[in-house]
């Protein structure tokens, strides 16, 4: 995502001079077509980014060499006796055996640090409590031969600008299933990054910017 951003702001910028003064001839122009190219060369990099949150919240089904019963126990089990920093736990509101699903819930508070000031010489860091909250929803597959696929989906909830905030507790009741229930194999596949054939707002902004500038060309030259 942030690589997204800085392509953004920097094909902006060059394209934007190099149209206002190269072609256009004419300063502070060529603004229109910096950012129209910005948002149609920046899309592939936030299209990856996107695909690659999904997969991190919405992992590949894990399969285990686990009785489902004793695989359900251990996950519920590690649930109650998991704390955090200040003490906070999962909440548990459903953990239905009969499903075979457990959702839980956990809010707690973080410390986020940034930068403030009115100038470069009063900059100083200053640290902020700030609230988070995930939804795990956990569906267990029974299969032959005393084996379960186990599948984890989270929805993160962040106060502040820290987005990524909650993915040191998501990679970590990740890392805590595969210790309790041993060694597991891939059950399904991640959603593939490969870019697909672009959508038609991406079409319609590249045309958008070919009649800006050909609008902006025919003005500079028959003013």
């Amino acid at each position: 995502m942030g690589v997204g951003i800085v392509v953004a702001i920097v094909t902006f910028f060059v394209v934007g001079a190099v149209t206002g003064v190269c072609v256009l001839q004419t300063p502070a122009t060529g603004t229109m077509e910096g950012l129209l190219t910005a948002i149609c060369v920046s899309y592939p990099f936030f299209y990856h980014a996107s695909v690659k949150r999904y997969n991190f919240l919405h992992p590949v089904p894990r399969r285990y060499k686990v009785p489902v019963k004793q695989a359900f126990g251990k996950i519920r089990k590690h649930l109650d006796e998991k704390t955090y920093n200040f003490g906070d736990k999962w909440n548990v509101p459903t953990a239905d055996t009969l499903e075979r699903r457990i959702n839980a819930t956990i809010r707690y508070t973080d410390e986020e640090s940034h930068l403030e000031g009115s100038s470069v010489n009063n900059l100083h860091t200053k640290t902020e409590r700030k609230q988070r909250f995930i939804v795990m929803d956990i569906q267990f597959k029974e299969e032959p031969n005393d084996t379960v696929v186990v599948q984890f989906d989270f929805k993160p909830e962040v106060e502040g600008v820290n987005w990524a905030a909650c993915d040191h507790v998501i990679k970590g009741m990740v890392s805590d299933a595969e210790a309790l229930l041993g060694p597991g194999t891939d059950a399904g596949s991640a959603a593939d990054t490969i870019l697909p054939a672009p959508p038609w707002w991406v079409i319609g902004v590249a045309a958008c910017n070919l009649l800006v500038l050909f609008g902006d060309i025919k003005t500079a030259v028959f003013k």
